[in-house]
């Protein structure tokens, strides 16, 4: 357990107020990123917006929840065409 506790501080923090999730999805095409859990919302509407960055380069994402954190996880699909 002790190797996971350590991975999870390792994840960078967003600050979505001051970093556009756009410009995130368009320079990368994996990866993971936290926010605090009063951010949640703000995280949903952000990816609300950058639907059409996300169907463009065909990523996915998944949010998980690990104590007041929220985690985002996005990659590209691989089956996205089918």
């Amino acid at each position: 357990m002790e190797g996971t506790k350590r991975s999870y501080r390792k994840i960078p923090k967003l600050d979505l107020r001051k970093v556009k999730l756009a410009d995130v999805f368009e320079k990368n095409k994996s990866g993971v990123f936290r926010v605090e859990e009063a951010d949640e919302q703000l995280l949903h509407e952000c990816l609300d917006e950058t639907k059409s960055i996300r169907e463009e380069k065909h990523l996915t994402w998944q949010i998980q929840f690990k104590g007041k954190s929220v985690y985002c996880v996005f990659y590209e699909h691989p089956f996205w065409d089918l």
